[in-house]
């Protein structure tokens, strides 16, 4: 090998290109271990949580992402994070308490709208959702998924020219 086992930058970039090369649990085994060796490190839980989460191990991304966001609450990237893992969770009130935090604590954070969009919308709330994909699109007027759910939400209305 040419690094060492216990090479915390090391170990966490070669999870990413695992990761990135479709291998997400060699992924969170890697940055696992770079979590291990350096666990003050807020990007490494985030890059675990991103392993846990294209293996569909949802509980798991979400304590990765939490402790990620516990190390850097500055950073809403990992509560955003923590609170989409509880959405595919199925516990929507959760994930809605979250966003609406965070959104209220960073309000100039365009995913924080988006993401709280794709949780009222899955709840069935359009106009509320609709309402959070505008903000979303208000704070980054290039966000193209914010575009195209907001004018999927239209279009279900029957709102055709809006779409």
């Amino acid at each position: 090998m040419l690094f060492r086992s216990r090479h915390a930058d090391a170990l966490n970039l070669l999870g990413v290109i695992a990761l990135q090369g479709g291998e997400p649990e060699e992924a969170a085994r890697l940055i696992g271990r770079a979590v291990q060796t350096q666990p003050s490190n807020p990007g490494f839980h985030a890059n675990l949580a991103q392993a846990y989460l294209a293996a569909q191990r949802y509980a798991d991304a979400h304590r990765a992402f939490r402790r990620a966001a516990g190390l850097d609450p500055r950073n809403p990237q990992f509560a955003v994070g923590a609170a989409v893992c509880l959405a595919k969770q199925g516990l929507a009130a959760e994930a809605e308490r979250d966003l609406r935090s965070v959104a209220q604590q960073h309000p100039g954070y365009p995913l924080a709208w988006y993401n709280l969009g794709n949780v009222l919308r899955d709840a069935g709330r359009s106009r509320e959702a609709a309402d959070s994909y505008r903000q979303a699109i208000r704070l980054d007027p290039a966000f193209a998924d914010a575009y195209n759910d907001l004018g999927r939400i239209l279009h279900l209305a029957q709102r055709f020219d809006d779409a």
